[in-house]
């Protein structure tokens, strides 16, 4: 019996470690995620145009991509928030000893994924961008 209860622990501490090593990895591709978002902002703002009236213009493929980058933004507080409530719920006392279900779990990676997917698109957007400028 005495095997078979340190077998558990030992699975239960590689799960432990892979929940916080997933934590660790995705918490680090926020943070490179948040800086591709600030340079893209930059690379679209290198190539707006200012019209002799002092507005400014960008090509629609850059503004689209700086929409893109503006969600992705808003899906990272988003994100940080439904983490934190979720997360506050599940710490209160009635609730202190339950496991999140998966379902509200999954919630939280939609909005991650959908922050990675919003920046690939726009850089797609500013790829295009760019090779539509090249000229051979």
């Amino acid at each position: 019996m005495d095997v078979l209860k340190k077998k558990d622990e030992v699975h239960t501490d590689w799960v432990s470690f892979r929940k916080k090593n997933i934590a660790c990895v995705s918490a680090n591709v926020s943070n490179i995620l948040r800086q591709f978002i600030l340079a893209g902002v930059g690379i679209v703002w290198l190539f707006k145009v200012v019209g002799k009236d002092g507005h400014f213009q960008l090509d629609f493929q850059l503004l689209i991509a700086l929409g893109f980058f503006v969600l992705a933004i808003l899906l990272e507080l988003l994100h940080y928030i439904v983490e934190i409530i979720m997360n506050a719920v599940y710490l209160t006392d009635k609730m202190k000893d339950k496991e999140m279900p998966t379902y509200l779990s999954s919630i939280s990676w939609l909005f991650w994924i959908g922050k990675i997917v919003l920046v690939l698109l726009a850089y797609v957007l500013i790829g295009r961008f760019l090779c539509g400028k090249i000229i051979l």
